[in-house]
């Protein structure tokens, strides 16, 4: 009988860690370890006792953490900074003592890279300062980086880190300052024309470019790469060298809606950093042929899956 290897996913009830459990479930002994079904990453205690009745995993694809938008970001700053640090520890130590130890996976948000960077490339992800408006949640992913290294060299722990530009796509929080930042504005551009406004609202300028990756493309990556099997710890970035402004993001929702709107900027709200855009060139080495979604598709099909909620 065919043995499936077996995968624990933490933070698997989330945004993304959702759309990567129902994906793999079928061809993976898949196992779930987050606050909805009451776990507590924050708590070592918490994740030993799951551990000891689960072992022998061949990956953990570490999907948790304690985010939001820049309005939630900054009203929390401290929190974010502890629970993060706080999950990341734990998870790490929790594995010392496996005879067989799992290759963790991180999802780690592109917000950790420098503010000054044009193009983040993945060996610049430490020179320099990242933008005040995202550090309460970047230093936990430059503090997760620097744990996958060592525990690595001390205890033999291989850590993939991949790095993910802004995620969009079905599933994320309903609520706009939980939400990601193009969900955010769907989900209060949705809102918006059901109550009958003549103009919307961006927060920010909107001059920012970001780059983007639908939550579906994220999950077919990682079917990818759990068929590589790569044994060697890496840092990669998952991204397609292309960025689109806010505003762009804006005007592309509001057609897709057939919204008659007016597009306001309120500059009362920080922008954060100007660019955010991730280098592919090593991606196109490990995914020679792979295709990202296309992004107006995209936008539409994750519109549809927000509209049915409404």
């Amino acid at each position: 009988m065919y043995n499936k290897k077996k995968i624990l996913i933490l933070g698997g009830t989330g945004f993304i860690g959702s759309a990567i459990s129902k994906s793999l479930k079928k061809n993976y002994n898949i196992k779930i370890f987050s606050r909805a079904e009451f776990g507590d990453l924050r708590k070592e205690l918490s994740l030993k006792k799951f551990l000891s009745k689960n072992k022998n995993f061949d990956y953990i694809i570490n999907c948790a953490a304690h985010v939001g938008g820049l309005k939630y970001l900054a009203r929390n700053s401290a929190d974010i900074t502890n629970d993060n640090i706080l999950i990341y520890l734990n998870v790490y130590k929790n594995l010392i003592k496996f005879k067989k130890k799992p290759i963790v996976i991180n999802l780690i948000s592109n917000c950790f890279y420098p503010s000054k960077l044009k193009i983040q490339s993945e060996e610049n992800w430490q020179d320099g300062e990242m933008h005040d408006s995202v550090e309460s949640f970047g230093i936990g992913k430059r503090v997760l980086v620097i744990l996958s290294k060592n525990y690595d060299k001390q205890y033999n722990i291989k850590t993939l880190n991949l790095i993910l530009p802004n995620a969009f796509g079905p599933g994320d929080h309903l609520d706009p300052e939980r939400s990601h930042a193009l969900n955010a504005i769907i989900v209060r551009m949705i809102k918006s024309k059901n109550d009958g406004d003549n103009s919307f609202e961006v927060w920010g300028s909107g001059k920012p470019k970001r780059e983007w990756i639908y939550v579906e493309d994220v999950v077919r990556v990682m079917k990818l790469l759990l068929n590589k099997k790569i044994k060697n710890s890496l840092i990669l970035n998952i991204g397609q060298n292309k960025a689109f402004s806010i505003n762009e993001i804006a005007f592309t929702i509001k057609k897709i809606l057939k919204y008659k709107c007016k597009i306001k900027n309120n500059r009362k709200y920080p922008d954060g950093a100007p660019l955010k855009q991730l280098s592919n060139f090593k991606f196109k080495k490990y995914f020679k042929n792979f295709k990202f979604t296309n992004f107006e598709s995209a936008v539409n099909n994750t519109i549809k899956a927000y509209l049915k909620n409404n």
